[in-house]
């Protein structure tokens, strides 16, 4: 093991150890949050924590209100997320959860209702709630307790971040009180995450997902069930290419990422790759759609070659660009799982990626058997898509044979019959696959920032979501983490 790991470990069980040995609620929560957030954010070999799930349990008991019992309404759904904000393939299952088999929504976000409420959940007739973002730690893990009891469903699905200890407590809560169950939806099932030992069911997306909650995370294979993503009609109008500067004959490729996921790993090299293949086809285009900060806009622009790259920025129309494209190109290092099926509902060909040190990572099992498309190095993309350009029989070919596999396996109807039968409990067949895991390789790829970085990013993402709303309170809470994080610094070698 590193000593980057090693470091990161170290951070993990210090904030671990002070929320354990809290007896103040909202200091407990505030440190579990903060032991969380690091290994989430900050990887070193960790998947779950069965301690910190026994702290959340103990928790919840202690702040059960009294010996009410609730009647759940049978059939019921709430579904309790951490987040709502504008785009991403968080909102995006919530969404097609919501859409497919109903319920209602309680967000433990921590920002007011203007700003994250996003535009598109205004086509469901569902009711959403978000948590004030004046309350506390125990505030919010009462506020949630208390809607679930107004909403009393029979089932609560968690589509959660892996550090909200608020919802997870809370949901015990109620679970307590009503005998309610209480299913994991696993969406970054990748990385650590809190509640393994404390839910009746896990729904993983894909059979990776599976086969990492059986073997990393200890999960019975009889409470791991599979439903797998969907691509959701959009019906946006169609983009022209000569809106775009792009003239009619060219060939036109297309990315759709998060920036960060095009940041060079020493393996992969995107932009130098994309440069590449637009020096060697110069009647090719590229179209790049992403969101992330500022900086990192900038830094991908001015790596990538200006003239036949158009970068576009956030935009929802994903479905009509994919139509005005010839074939998409995978962001890499990392690539995203949903962007695979939204290309596949349009019938475009799919340059993939897999990287050969964590191959699990990029398995979304959506490609049918003997898909000839996935590049295990830059020059394989580059080959692939040389490929691609030059042979337009060859590109509809296998856009028709993507479409007609996303037909009969992802469309909606195939996937809200999968998410019944997971909310009934069907247990999922676990294939037997061997898992190639590198840790200090994975933990460093995905984020390479040390420890001492590490505390201050991590301070503030757990003060902005668990510090009591009380400002001297704050202050007291900032000084002892950065206190903390200094230490780790100077002592954790």
């Amino acid at each position: 093991m590193s000593i980057e790991i090693k470091r990161r470990a170290a951070a993990y069980d210090k904030a671990k150890q002070k929320g354990l040995r809290s007896h103040n609620t909202d200091e407990a929560l505030f440190w579990l949050c903060v032991a969380a957030t690091s290994a989430w954010r900050y990887p070193f070999d960790r998947w779950c924590d069965p301690e910190i799930d026994d702290a959340l349990r103990r928790l919840a008991s202690h702040l059960e209100a009294g010996n009410e019992r609730i009647q759940p309404e049978p059939g019921k759904l709430v579904h309790l997320t951490s987040y709502l904000g504008e785009g991403g393939g968080q909102v995006e299952a919530i969404l097609l959860w919501c859409e497919q088999v109903g319920g209602d929504v309680i967000s433990s976000e921590w920002e007011s209702s203007d700003q994250v409420l996003p535009k598109n959940l205004s086509v469901l007739k569902q009711h959403f709630y978000l948590c004030p973002s004046e309350l506390g730690p125990e505030q919010r893990v009462e506020w949630l307790f208390q809607k679930l009891r107004v909403l009393r469903p029979a089932k609560t699905v968690l589509h959660i971040k892996p550090n909200d200890v608020v919802s997870l407590t809370a949901s015990l809560m109620y679970r307590n009180a009503s005998a309610a169950k209480i299913c994991f939806y696993d969406h970054i099932d990748s990385i650590y995450w809190l509640g393994s030992t404390l839910v009746d069911s896990v729904i993983e997306i894909r059979p990776v997902g599976a086969v990492i909650a059986r073997t990393l995370r200890r999960i019975a294979p009889a409470k791991i069930s599979l439903a797998p993503l969907t691509s959701r009609a959009r019906n946006s109008p169609d983009v022209t290419r000569y809106s775009l500067g792009i003239p009619s004959p060219a060939t036109v490729s297309l990315t759709v990422a998060a920036y960060y996921k095009m940041t060079p790993d020493g393996h992969w090299d995107y932009a130098e790759t994309i440069n590449r293949l637009l020096d060697r086809n110069p009647g090719h285009y590229h179209i790049v759609v992403g969101d992330g900060t500022a900086a990192d806009e900038r830094l991908l622009f001015r790596k990538l070659k200006r003239d036949r790259v158009c970068l576009l920025g956030k935009r929802t129309d994903i479905d009509a660009l994919v139509r005005a494209s010839d074939f998409v190109i995978e962001s890499f290092p990392l690539m995203g799982g949903l962007f695979r099926l939204d290309t596949m509902r349009e019938g475009k060909p799919i340059v993939a990626v897999v990287h050969p040190r964590w191959p699990a990572i990029f398995d979304t099992g959506v490609f049918p058997d003997g898909y000839p498309l996935v590049a295990r190095s830059n020059e394989e993309v580059e080959r692939y898509s040389k490929s691609m350009i030059e042979n337009a029989e060859w590109r509809d070919e296998l856009g028709r044979c993507l479409k007609n596999h996303y037909v009969q396996n992802f469309s909606e109807t195939a996937v809200t019959r999968a998410m019944k039968e997971a909310l009934l409990g069907r247990p999922f067949e676990i294939p037997d696959w061997p898992l190639v895991y590198d840790a200090n390789w994975f933990s460093l790829m995905l984020n390479p920032s040390r420890c001492d970085i590490q505390g201050i990013v991590n301070w503030v993402a757990a003060r902005l979501c668990y510090a009591p709303p009380n400002l001297s309170n704050r202050f007291r809470y900032w000084k002892r983490y950065l206190t903390a994080a200094l230490q780790n610094r100077l002592q954790v070698h």
